[in-house]
């Protein structure tokens, strides 16, 4: 998410006398905020392929970019060979001890010699599984060549080109995106205005009609609905963090921009 400071503000006195009595209005400054995620690279390599563009839409398993698979298909192929070398070394042992069991059947060979060709057999079985896990290791690598969008949204600016190297969870990502088809808006409510609420069993989520303006705007022309009302209040402020949904279909609102932000309550009869 991104960081948000806000300032609380309760009702305004320029605000236009409310039609309606039969609510009570605040209005809050607030910001628009949206999930973002960061894509950064499992496994070290060189960028060799781009298939998206920034700025452009991409949907949840899109690729957005491939580092060089070679070096981590050679890896996963002669793991391959390391499990099918391990198979052949396992029916060796199991002949083995099959053959020796059958010899101390028949006073041929010691119990001794039973137990050694078991523990053989418990080593290549042991190695096998070894191998195995080596190979869904290096499955797992060179399916992590290929970055992929976890979410639909907006491909942001890329911090590499083709050709350049890119280290396994390096600290600064690749790209970002961002889901700007649906905002959160979030606003901070004083203790004060909280206590109003709760005391009139109105500071459910359910129970608050949200709605939102944009600087340019005079009214509050977008619909938005309240998600979350943290638990605490913050000490320093003496306010406490409310998060609401807000639609944006056409792209209008962005990730950062301010909002002014009316919340509207049932006035007690």
């Amino acid at each position: 998410m991104f960081l948000v400071v806000l300032a609380c503000s309760t009702i305004r006195a320029d605000d236009p006398p409310k039609a309606d009595s039969s609510k009570k209005e605040f209005v809050f400054d607030g910001r628009f905020e949206a999930d973002a995620v960061s894509i950064r690279p499992l496994v070290t390599g060189y960028l060799t392929r781009i298939p998206v563009a920034e700025g452009s839409v991409v949907r949840a398993g899109d690729v957005i970019a491939e580092i060089d698979p070679r070096p981590y298909q050679a890896k996963l192929d002669r793991a391959k060979a390391h499990v099918e070398a391990a198979i052949a070394k396992t029916k060796t042992a199991t002949i083995t001890l099959d053959q020796a069991k059958n010899l101390a059947a028949n006073k041929v060979k010691s119990a001794n010699d039973v137990a050694v060709a078991q523990v053989a057999a418990d080593v290549t079985t042991a190695e096998l599984e070894a191998a195995k896990a080596d190979m869904t290791l290096a499955q797992l690598n060179l399916s992590w060549t290929r970055l992929t969008a976890p979410s639909g949204g907006r491909v942001g600016r890329l911090t590499s080109t083709l050709g350049g190297l890119l280290v396994a969870d390096e600290v600064r990502p690749l790209v970002t995106i961002v889901d700007a088809e649906q905002l959160a808006v979030v606003f901070y409510v004083s203790e004060h205005d909280l206590l109003h609420f709760r005391r009139d069993g109105l500071d459910k989520p359910k129970k608050l009609t949200v709605e939102v303006g944009l600087s340019d705007e005079t009214g509050f022309p977008h619909p938005a609905e309240v998600t979350f009302v943290d638990t605490a209040v913050n000490p320093r402020t003496g306010t406490i963090h409310v998060r609401a949904r807000c639609e944006n279909p056409n792209g209008l609102i962005s990730p950062g921009m301010s909002a002014r932000v009316r919340l509207s309550v049932p006035t007690a009869k």
